[in-house]
């Protein structure tokens, strides 16, 4: 281990009061429901540990995709860790019991956990509509059959997946909402009485229109992303939420190009005037996209009250490389080698229409995380 923590190039920093800030909207928003927030991903790219360690003594459980995402969270978050994810059927005997609990997919599964001979705390989803994980309606009975026969598999909590979470009015998920309802009927009819029932994530939990549903899994609006289009009628209800993110980076070369010469792989970029083209640390490694070569742009300076700096924006320009980017720094005021960078990942989900979900999971989890 290094004895002094070393200088970094890059640099993740987690606003802890804006996380906390947004699980308070969602606990005043599930109106005595309990908040699951789900950390898959690595708590969707920033950072699966700081994260669980912000939210240790806030919340009852938190979810997780992998056995292996559960083991990292452990140590740092001393509450319930649910695995939504499948598990590999010969890891059984040796899984933590406890504080982890499972979503156990099929009955078959439910055979190979009980050869265990251990006890565990199992969650059973229902396939309603989005035909991905989950049993068939048709299944129900015979996985409570089983569970019956087999009382060391307690059945901790029932689940469903919207396919869409945000259309809550559609036919297609109030059909999903009406079959979840009726399993949790019939599970409670046959005497079981599990401790979480949930369907929605955080699009749904504005709308969870479930008579049964007493907990909402809260993905992405944790983080700070609203996900309901701005003409949903329950926009505003989210509007509050803030970032917790900021991916700051530093310019670590500027150089002058030539009117005429090209910058970076097969010269797709020709400079029209002479220009000065800063080099920065980061490239698709990183998290910053290849598709926005040549249009994407950063934030130079780092801005915020306490420094009063402005956030100029400078264009990228060229091929994202593996490890590097190149910006257009002339117009740029006080700029120079080691000036601060932001990279501003949700400004371009908005601008360019990707996916905020994918661009934050793409920030890479080598990169230093500094929770503020």
């Amino acid at each position: 281990m290094f004895r002094h923590r070393l200088a970094t190039l890059n640099t993740v920093l987690l606003k802890q009061e804006a996380l906390w800030r947004n699980l308070r909207v969602f606990e005043e928003i599930a109106s005595g429901k309990q908040v699951v927030p789900v950390l898959k991903s690595n708590a969707y790219g920033h950072g699966i540990q700081e994260i669980a360690g912000m939210l240790d003594g806030k919340v009852g459980m938190v979810a997780v995709d992998s056995y292996y995402e559960a083991t990292l969270v452990l140590p740092v978050f001393g509450g319930r860790i649910l695995v939504l994810g499948y598990i590999p059927r010969e890891n059984d005997p040796w899984l933590k019991r406890g504080r982890i609990e499972y979503v156990v997919q099929t009955v078959r599964d439910l055979r190979a956990m009980a050869r265990t001979g251990k006890k565990f705390g199992v969650h059973m989803e229902i396939n309603t509509g989005m035909n991905r994980m989950g049993i068939r309606l048709d299944e129900v009975d015979e996985y409570l059959d089983y569970l019956e026969k087999h009382p060391r598999l307690v059945l901790n909590g029932v689940m469903t997946h919207l396919s869409g979470a945000d259309e809550v009015e559609k036919a297609g998920t109030i059909r999903q909402l009406e079959e979840f309802d009726a399993v949790c009927e019939k599970v409670l009819d046959r005497g079981f009485r599990p401790e979480f029932m949930h369907a929605s994530a955080t699009a749904g939990a504005v709308k969870d229109g479930s008579r049964y549903t007493n907990a909402v899994r809260l993905g992405v609006g944790l983080y700070g992303v609203n996900p309901l289009s701005k003409d949903d009628e329950y926009y505003g209800e989210l509007e509050g939420l803030e970032p917790v993110m900021s991916f700051r980076s530093k310019i670590i070369k500027i150089q002058m190009v030539k009117r005429g010469e090209r910058v970076s792989y097969n010269g797709t970029w020709e400079a029209r005037r002479d220009s000065r083209v800063a080099v920065l640390p980061v490239g698709y490694y990183e998290g910053v996209p290849r598709e926005l070569s040549g249009r994407g742009f950063v934030r130079v300076g780092a801005g915020g009250a306490a420094k009063d700096e402005p956030l100029q924006r400078a264009p990228v320009v060229g091929r994202v490389c593996m490890n590097h980017t190149m910006v257009d720094v002339t117009d740029v005021l006080d700029v120079k080698e080691g000036t601060e960078v932001t990279v501003p990942v949700l400004e371009w989900a908005e601008e360019f229409g990707i996916s905020p979900y994918e661009l934050l999971v793409r920030v890479n989890s080598t990169i230093r995380r500094e929770i503020i």
